[in-house]
């Protein structure tokens, strides 16, 4: 077992329930619309909206292969963060800030410049024991300056 000072690494595969939950919300989302009595150009407009917003979840979060997935999470809050995504690319980066709940952790990191990126981490995406520890890692650090 390692130690508590080791650098925590964490590999992610695709959320079934983070995906499930997105594609059930973007489905409603849709029925909502259709139902409207909006006109008909202006349905059409927001069903692409929702589609290319479906995608960029999608891409995001359930395709492994695409280059904003996040394949892979070490270190530590106290050394820094290293992220990997899915095509291998690895970005520095700094915890801005965290939300814990007892089945979800959402991260979001500065990854240079302007751009930031959040990572969400559940039981089916890393497995119970590795969100247990990063809870704990993440209770017990430094609170990040916002």
């Amino acid at each position: 077992m390692s130690s508590a000072r080791s650098p925590l690494q964490l590999d992610f595969v695709p959320s079934r329930r983070i995906n499930s939950i997105l594609g059930l919300a973007h489905a409603a989302a849709l029925g909502a619309l259709w139902l409207c009595q909006l006109p008909t150009w202006f349905v059409v407009l927001l069903t692409g909206l929702l589609g290319l917003s479906w995608l960029y979840y999608w891409l995001r979060l359930g395709y492994r292969f695409s280059p904003w997935y996040i394949m892979r999470l070490t270190g530590t809050p106290t050394t820094g963060w290293q992220l990997q995504t899915g095509r291998g690319k690895l970005l520095p980066a700094q915890l801005r800030t965290f939300y814990l709940h007892p089945m979800l952790v959402v991260l979001w990191f500065d990854v240079g410049g302007w751009h930031r990126c959040s990572v969400l981490a559940s039981a089916d995406s890393i497995g119970a024991d590795a969100l247990r520890r990063l809870r704990t890692i993440l209770l017990d650090a430094p609170k990040p300056l916002l």
